[in-house]
């Protein structure tokens, strides 16, 4: 038997599909569309504290051998890209996250971006969002970036003594304001305001020149990735 789907139109979850798997699409898709409007960030600490046992085991069924993983800073921003996209449930994948919580730890936030259509399945969905995954696509980018900036204008603020300090954090709250919603956008905003009344006319015209010329820089490349190896098992 041969099921054969049709992409017509896209939706807000991904593809509209014809044929035996239409209904189950159409499900997820919606499904997706509702995860779309939950907050972003749900990592639970304690909840993949209890995950590890399990997790470990799985693993260490592979014989796994992880290198180069000192390059990891082990505080502090970092991105990891792979050089092939999988699904959640590959060895891989597990291999990654484990070797990234033992350099650094529970208590520091760690994400990982994964296709959005998983986090409609029931069940998974809500698991892949505990141990800290988002939905990939340009919505959760965007957030993403945009709780970044928020952070990086209360590192500015918070430092009132610093040169410009209070500049630079009008910059960057005004930039997140582009990718927030909801409450996180009110409560973004009226960081600006309190921090904004302060400058002078020349400083919020330095502020203005900054956020209409900003782009993203994309980083330098980063050499000599962990390298995962599997041994033959015997």
């Amino acid at each position: 038997m041969a099921v054969r789907l049709e992409h017509v139109t896209e939706s807000a979850g991904g593809h509209e599909a014809k044929g035996v798997l239409a209904p189950l699409m159409r499900g997820l898709s919606e499904r997706v569309d509702h995860v779309r409007d939950q907050p972003l960030f749900q990592r639970d600490p304690e909840f993949l504290r209890r995950q590890l046992p399990a997790v470990t085991r799985y693993v260490n069924y592979f014989s796994p051998e992880v290198r180069g993983q000192v390059n990891l800073p082990a505080s502090g921003p970092a991105l990891v890209v792979g050089n092939h996209s999988g699904l959640f449930y590959m060895p891989d994948a597990w291999v990654v996250g484990l070797e990234i919580v033992r350099r650094r730890g529970l208590d520091q936030p760690a994400y990982a971006m994964g296709y959005d259509l998983l986090f409609g399945i029931p069940g998974v969905g809500p698991f892949l969002r505990r141990i800290g995954a988002i939905p990939a696509g340009g919505q959760a980018a965007e957030q993403g970036l945009a709780r970044a900036q928020v952070k990086l204008a209360e590192l500015y603020a918070g430092q009132p003594d610093m040169p410009d300090g209070s500049v630079k954090a009008c910059e960057w709250y005004l930039l997140a304001t582009r990718g927030l919603r909801g409450g996180h956008l009110q409560k973004t905003q009226s960081a600006y305001q309190r921090v904004a009344k302060y400058l002078t006319p020349v400083q919020n015209a330095e502020v203005s020149r900054f956020v209409q010329s900003w782009k993203p820089k994309a980083p330098p490349p980063l050499l000599d990735w962990p390298e995962i190896t599997d041994r033959a098992l015997t």
